[in-house]
């Protein structure tokens, strides 16, 4: 978290929910699903304009934060977003009914496949470079590897465990995340029969092995 984001946290600007912040997946989801609770609350429609430069102006995230955190909500079904307009300006709405049913435990996922991939595109494009140059730099073979053709391949089945895949990419629990099956530190190659999709605290569990 960005120091400023912590010193707005401070000054109590808004009441920050940290029921939201579970469900989202994290602080700064928390926080922008408290921001468009307490904003969309005031709108007729409760649709907010949310570009970068609003969401700046009232939250101080960072572009990073503010991209992870749309993807991570998009994927669970917790927002939905419209564009309007050219120059094009973002609009957000919370989705009240599936915040309701995350926060009851019984949400259940809705995106498809083509779904994840499409809300997911841009990440999914920076991890494989990313997982692409590191593989280079380690001195071993490495293709480049769409981790979008990964995840449809593998039809967002994580590979370790059998379960879907599909709520978002990241770093704790069920997120999405991509497991050499071989890793590269016991002479695995970073080609695309090599690759599949797990879950995080799969990929956890099997460690280095």
């Amino acid at each position: 978290m960005t120091l400023k984001l912590y010193e707005w946290m401070m000054q109590g600007s808004m009441p920050v929910y940290t029921s939201l912040s579970k469900i989202g997946g994290g602080i700064i989801e928390g926080i922008y699903l408290s921001h468009l609770l307490d904003q969309g609350d005031k709108l007729e429609d409760g649709w907010l304009r949310t570009s970068y430069e609003d969401i700046y102006d009232a939250l101080r995230f960072t572009k990073s934060e503010y991209r992870s955190a749309r993807q991570k909500l998009l994927s669970r079904n917790l927002i939905t977003e419209k564009r309007i307009g050219i120059p094009c300006r973002i609009y957000t709405q919370l989705n009240r009914e599936q915040c309701n049913l995350h926060l009851a435990g019984e949400h259940k996922h809705t995106n498809t496949v083509a779904d994840f991939v499409r809300i997911n595109a841009a990440l999914l494009n920076s991890l494989s470079r990313a997982g692409w140059k590191r593989a280079k730099s380690m001195g071993i073979h490495a293709d480049y590897v769409s981790y979008a053709d990964v995840f449809l391949r593998d039809k967002g089945v994580c590979g370790l465990c059998g379960a879907s895949a599909l709520h978002s990419i990241g770093q704790r629990g069920d997120d999405t995340q991509f497991d050499h099956v071989i890793p590269l530190s016991t002479g695995g190659l970073h080609t695309l029969d090599n690759i599949q999709v797990s879950h995080a605290v799969c990929n956890l569990r099997k460690g280095a092995h």
